[in-house]
């Protein structure tokens, strides 16, 4: 003889709802985790990225700084266009 249980409605809806929702807060946690996994390894990617922009501008700098004290009145030229530039794109109509 078979043991059979039967089920009402709300029974069986209870049950259902209740393994969906364990389903829903397993998926939920994974996504957390993964997600928070992610995060972690892009804030890594940041930093470098961050610490060799940093060392570009300063290389920049430094190329920079070296061009225009050996030769100040051409630094003073570009200056002088780079501000006629900015000016006129500020106040052109």
């Amino acid at each position: 003889m078979k043991n059979e249980t039967t089920f009402s409605p709300a029974e069986l809806g209870a049950e259902i709802a209740g393994r969906a929702a364990e389903r829903l807060a397993t998926t939920a946690r994974d996504a957390r985790e993964e997600f928070g996994t992610r995060i972690a390894r892009l804030k890594v990617q940041a930093r470098k990225q961050q610490k060799q922009a940093r060392a570009l501008m300063r290389s920049q700098v430094k190329k920079t700084t070296g061009y225009v004290r050996r030769n100040p009145l051409t630094g003073i030229g570009v200056a002088f266009a780079a501000g006629v530039v900015v000016c006129g794109l500020i106040f052109r109509r």
